[in-house]
């Protein structure tokens, strides 16, 4: 049983300090998650409450392990200890290591308190020879997912070249213009501490598409500049097409449209490939 104990506490030891060191995984090799353990709280934290919170994740994990250690030892060799003051004191210093976590997340939720909604990135479409507008998505991301990912709602975390990058995947519809003009809208929300900062966050979400005549071409992924934490940040865009218009969606279009409302109720992955006119009623199936 003392070697048990011995070697239990000393390898789920070495492998935690390896994990926070290396940044493999706070969760070992034979875990389903993938993602960087000694990066994780740089996505929320600021300066020293990195550090801080580094403190407590070791002193709540590695005091339970020395003491397995400590217990197995005592077994093998039988020496004599005061057992009440080394228990006491390491229940005192555990207890601190929990308080400093959870004091700092607290401490972090004001980050999130606000929310903001920027509605000023209207964009007309620029005049173009027909009356189809046609729409297709392009992945953007130029490397592999499997260097290491987390997933954060619509926010992954990327490492790439041992620098931690944040993408998102925007959401789109469309909707009926009160104008004769096609529009695009981007509308950015995100959270933060006070209603400036949260307005800040959703502003330096970037994104972007382009228009070759009647073809717009839209980005998969929306980024975050380096050293951004994460705040929920959100990227919604919405086309605007006007009554007797066309649009038709190419089947890469399917990565990022999502609750499309047309006449026919058809789900957003059958309105692939096919013309949809604007009509009165709302967008409907073009038929050939």
């Amino acid at each position: 049983m003392g070697i048990g104990f011995v070697f239990a506490g000393f390898v789920t030891l070495l492998s935690f300090i390896g994990s926070m060191i290396f940044a493999n995984s706070f969760f070992g090799p034979f875990s389903d998650f993938d993602f960087p353990g000694s990066s994780f709280p740089h996505l929320f934290l600021d300066g020293t409450s990195i550090t801080l919170f580094t403190i407590g994740i070791i002193i709540i994990i590695g005091i339970p392990l020395l003491l397995l250690i400590f217990a197995g030892l005592k077994l093998l060799f039988n020496f004599k200890t005061n057992n009440k003051i080394i228990g006491f004191s390491a229940l005192a210093a555990w207890l601190l290591g929990i308080i400093l976590v959870i004091s700092l997340s607290f401490s972090q939720v004001k980050g999130y308190m606000h929310s903001s909604t920027r509605h000023s990135e209207n964009h007309e479409v620029k005049t173009f020879a027909n009356d189809t507008l046609y729409l297709k998505s392009t992945d953007n991301v130029d490397f592999d997912y499997h260097d290491g990912h987390l997933s954060l709602d619509q926010i992954k975390v990327i490492t790439k070249n041992d620098h931690e990058i944040m993408i998102g995947k925007p959401t789109l519809d469309i909707e009926k213009s009160h104008t004769n003009k096609f529009e695009i809208k981007l509308r950015k929300k995100s959270r933060g501490k006070s209603p400036d900062r949260a307005i800040d966050n959703a502003e330096h979400i970037e994104y972007k598409w382009t228009q070759n005549d009647s073809l717009i071409t839209f980005n998969q992924f929306f980024t975050l500049p380096l050293e951004s934490k994460w705040r929920n940040q959100k990227l919604h865009i919405t086309i605007k097409v006007p009554e007797g218009k066309v649009i038709y969606l190419d089947d890469s279009m399917g990565k990022i449209i999502h609750d499309i409302e047309n006449t026919s109720d058809t789900w957003d992955y059958d309105m692939l490939d096919l013309k949809w006119i604007m009509e009165k009623d709302g967008l409907s199936l073009l038929e050939n």
